[in-house]
């Protein structure tokens, strides 16, 4: 196994991480170009619709709130800020800005597919560390949480992830397998 360590696949981080990144969006731009009533089965969950309406209802100027009457504070502010831009843009499209959002969550799902094998390739294998991340972006469970519930979930494990991917810089390479 030893050999697939020196396969100019993995010598070239570009070719590694474009791999990652096409499994991490295939299955969110196939779901965008369903048709609307197809794509909206996408999100297994109705709480993402929440982020939805009240991004919809705040660029309308009613302010944060689900039913144009109460105030809401039960969201991640920085995804919801992805969805009332979103919702600035198409003001007047229902669907759009969703076909974005499934688009946009296949994105973070692939970048942080990225960002964990950027860190696991520190101490194992790059080989290994690509079986992983590649099943990080693909595999159904995790899919499902990070990308079909038109949540924050795909966002917070980007962030996450993003300044563990940064600590190369400091600590030396120890591979394990």
């Amino acid at each position: 196994m030893d050999q697939l360590s020196g396969v100019r696949f993995f010598r070239d981080q570009r070719v590694t991480f474009s791999i990652l990144f096409v499994f991490g969006i295939f299955l969110s731009i196939y779901a965008a170009l369903l048709p609307a009533n197809a794509m909206l089965h996408w999100f297994d969950i109705d709480d993402g619709f929440f982020y939805f309406k009240v991004a919809r209802n705040f660029n309308q100027g009613l302010g944060l709130t689900f039913d144009g009457i109460n105030r809401t504070n039960g969201f991640h502010p920085l995804w919801m800020a992805v969805c009332v831009i979103l919702y600035r843009i198409f003001p007047s499209d229902l669907i759009l800005p969703l076909r974005v959002l499934v688009i946009l969550a296949g994105v973070i799902n692939a970048l942080s597919g990225i960002l964990l094998y950027r860190v696991l390739s520190r101490v194992l294998q790059q080989w290994v560390s690509f079986i992983i991340a590649g099943l990080w972006v693909t595999w159904p469970a995790i899919y499902k949480v990070t990308t079909t519930q038109g949540m924050e979930t795909g966002l917070s494990l980007l962030l996450l992830l993003w300044p563990v991917s940064y600590t190369h810089l400091t600590l030396p390479t120890t591979r394990i397998v």
